[in-house]
């Protein structure tokens, strides 16, 4: 099995390439290396879809077939061959989606997985579209139960706004990017 990614690492390639450089350069920590880190960085910003990638690559060797479907209807000899393939079949059906309403980002700025927030914030969307920006709190002083609540009423909020109910997704972000840091 292969290694597993440093911490350190994942969190760097979440930074733009100026910015990681002179975090960990000459005038930073000095752990960059031009040879390594420029294919780590992409490999850790990449790595879902790639596999993805090479998971399908490796069912079409293995004989099953992709089969992507739309909302037109399949003629006679389509289905057919579907049908009469012999392997496993990977369906993956392609269509313009409703409406689905609101839905909610939580964005965490901190350095590591086991070092304290830095700031909270957040995005509502609607569908692609950006509705609103949460405004971001910093956590500096917070205790961790401080920050719980937070998050609890601040998910009261959003459901009396706009009918969310819990967050969408959490976003990791480097406390460097964070609105709070350049104030």
């Amino acid at each position: 099995m292969p290694k597993a990614l440093p911490e350190k690492c994942r969190l760097c390639a979440k930074l733009p390439a100026l910015e990681a450089k002179q975090l960990h350069g000459v005038e930073g920590d000095a752990c960059w290396d031009s040879r390594v880190c420029p294919n780590r960085r992409s490999y850790a910003r990449h790595r879902d879809r790639r596999n993805q990638q090479r998971n399908q690559k490796r069912w079409a060797q293995q004989g099953r077939v992709a089969v992507v479907l739309t909302d037109q209807a399949l003629d006679e000899e389509t289905i057919a061959q579907i049908k009469a393939h012999p392997g496993v079949k990977q369906l993956q059906f392609e269509t313009q989606l409703p409406d689905v309403g609101y839905s909610a980002v939580l964005q965490v700025y901190r350095r590591a997985v086991d070092v304290p927030l830095v700031a909270i914030s957040g995005e509502v969307w609607r569908g692609g579209q950006k509705e609103a920006d949460i405004a971001p709190i910093s956590c500096a002083t917070l205790t961790p139960r401080q920050v719980e609540v937070y998050v609890e009423r601040l998910l009261k909020k959003l459901t009396e706004l706009y009918g969310i109910r819990k967050f969408a997704a959490l976003e990791e972000l480097a406390p460097q990017s964070c609105p709070l840091q350049s104030r």
